[in-house]
């Protein structure tokens, strides 16, 4: 069956996952913590549209004219479920108490929790689902027709609009079994009120007074800071301390720790290199950091379609050169190695063999023998040369990925050290080297191997329909174009299967592991996540790993739990 392309859930910009900026050192003495119930966070101002030190004034989640839109959205607007971040796959009750599927796979059916009301005081109902769905998948038919793969047409992937029998029951009908797309639409999709969009003109609007079921409103809007109040009649409960949230611009890394160590912010998202020594070990009491793992994995991506890593040996043999402990130790944020499928060995452990389930490990001999095997040899300049034809090598970063910066020349040693092989290396701009990398233009890169969060979202983009051409920018994360009918089929068969089905799981997973294990698509060096540095100077309770929500403002559901959780924090030393 055929994964539709408008659902791929791991975009382009997901090639760094864990960019950081530089540290700094942080000498000034911090400010006296007193509890006025403000939380204030340090972001990014228009992630994925370009940074400055201004928020846009914008709440329309379809975006005005590309321009972004104000963090905080989370704190405004729900999904109808949330994902278990501990557990991949799983799902957690929000907007709606429970879900089941139907028709053998082929009926989503939402059931909704009865009592919530919008922050203008009127009832969240089914009629908010159907407006909200209806919009986001778009046209519903039932002749569809068949391409020249013999697939069915993607484009026309529901038999009809969503179907509201009453007020808190909700039904998606699909023309083919598709238990995996609920993953989707808790992911990506919170419900909005039809009775305030249904008049609006969604493609112009700005959406200046946003209405959402989430715990807080807007109380206040400067480009240099966005100030949000918590509602009184909340259906999730009362907060534990937390009355209002501000979201301030974040600056560089080193100047947003120093800001921590002040008092100044709160929490804030990435790190940089040595986080842990520079930061949190000249104050533990109160500077903090944790990576939360999502199971994802992230790396070299090869590049399928051009010489010489068409060649399967050649790959096996620049895998087993890598010791990517070597990178993680330089890099000190705490990040997990992942199995050479790109998988967190330890979150995916329900779903993986013995075998699949380890990380991925530097084997010398192994790596001689790959090349030895490849018909390639290694001439005196350091190059692959194959029948008097060199091919020289190049691993392109993205320059403003310091962790990539950084592991890069450890991986280029490690070539040269195990095989003989001298790796340049260049550095283009990010605005470059994204595009690039997308379209297939590099042949040797970084970027996000398997998408996380469940098995679904890590392969999904590795079916056939969702690999593109040399040339066209990829949806997915197949920046090398790796083409696998085992794998594409497995990808498949997943939407036959529900998401929190670890057993049924286990085969088709069992046969993407083993086929990404045999084939060295590309290098998993390290595992996908969110970077959090904190201060507890006035709050507690920052999510453990482990616990199915993570501090991240930018998952629908996670940042409600996490701050509604949080609570004054006792005195500490400065």
């Amino acid at each position: 069956m055929k994964i539709k392309k408008g659902w791929a859930v791991v975009a382009a910009a997901a090639l760094f996952a864990l960019g950081a900026c530089s540290g700094g050192s942080f000498g000034n003495k911090p400010a006296e913590a007193t509890n006025d119930g403000i939380m204030t966070i340090a972001l990014n101002t228009n992630p994925g549209v370009g940074e400055s030190n201004q928020f846009v004034k914008n709440w329309n989640f379809w975006a005005v004219g590309g321009k972004g839109v104000a963090p905080g959205m989370t704190l405004l607007y729900e999904t109808l479920l949330g994902l278990d971040k501990a557990q991949p796959g799983k799902l957690t009750p929000a907007l709606a108490e429970s879900y089941e599927m139907k028709d053998g796979g082929k009926q989503l059916v939402y059931h909704l929790r009865k009592g919530v009301k919008w922050s203008d005081g009127v009832e969240f109902t089914s009629k908010d689902v159907k407006w909200t769905y209806d919009r986001a998948i778009g046209d519903a038919c039932t002749d569809r027709e068949k391409g020249e793969d013999g697939e069915w047409d993607y484009k026309c992937w529901v038999a009809s609009k969503v179907q509201t029998p009453d007020p808190y029951t909700a039904v998606i009908q699909f023309n083919e079994p598709d238990r995996q797309q609920v993953l989707n639409f808790a992911a990506w999709y919170p419900i909005f009120p039809e009775h305030i969009w249904s008049k609006k003109n969604v493609d112009k609007d700005q959406n200046l007074e946003p209405v959402g079921t989430g715990p807080f409103r807007v109380k206040d809007f400067k480009p240099e800071i966005i100030k949000y109040e918590l509602r009184d009649d909340y259906w999730g409960g009362p907060s534990q301390g937390v009355k209002e949230v501000h979201i301030i611009p974040g600056a560089s890394v080193g100047a947003r720790q120093a800001q921590l160590s002040r008092g100044e912010i709160d929490w804030t998202v990435g790190s940089a290199a040595g986080v842990l020594t520079d930061f949190v070990q000249p104050d533990p009491q109160n500077n903090h950091y944790r990576f939360y793992p999502n199971g994802g994995g992230y790396g070299v991506i090869f590049n399928h379609t051009v010489a010489p890593f068409d060649n399967l040996e050649v790959r096996k043999a620049m895998r087993s050169a890598i010791d990517p402990t070597k990178a993680r130790d330089a890099a000190a944020v705490g990040y997990t190695i992942p199995t050479p499928a790109g998988l967190d060995p330890t979150m995916y452990a329900p779903m993986l063999t013995p075998e699949t389930s380890q990380p991925q490990q530097q084997d010398v001999e192994a790596a001689k023998a790959s090349l030895a095997a490849s018909g390639f040899t290694v001439n005196p300049a350091g190059n692959l040369e194959k029948d008097g034809k060199e091919f020289p090598i190049t691993l392109y970063i993205n320059v403003s990925n310091d962790q990539d910066m950084q592991a890069g020349p450890i991986f280029v040693s490690q070539w040269k050290e195990v095989l003989g092989l001298s790796v340049k290396i260049q550095t283009p701009a990010e605005t470059v080297f994204n595009k690039a990398a997308s379209k297939g233009e590099y042949p040797l890169f970084f970027g996000t191997v398997a998408g996380g969060t469940s098995m679904y979202f890590a392969y999904q983009g590795y079916s056939v329909q969702n690999t593109v051409a040399i040339g066209a920018e990829s949806p997915s994360v197949n920046y090398g174009r790796w083409k696998n009918a085992q794998v594409s089929d497995a990808a498949y068969g997943l939407q036959d299967v529900d998401p929190g089905d670890f057993e049924g799981t286990k085969p088709l997973a069992g046969v993407i592991a083993e086929q990404a294990q045999a084939e060295a698509p590309f290098i998993a060096t390290e595992g996908t996540g969110y970077q959090v540095m904190w201060s507890s100077r006035k709050w507690d309770g920052m999510p453990e790993i482990g616990q199915p929500y993570v501090p991240s403002l930018d998952n629908y559901q996670d940042p409600i739990q996490t701050i509604l959780a949080m609570t004054p924090s006792t005195p500490k030393n400065p």
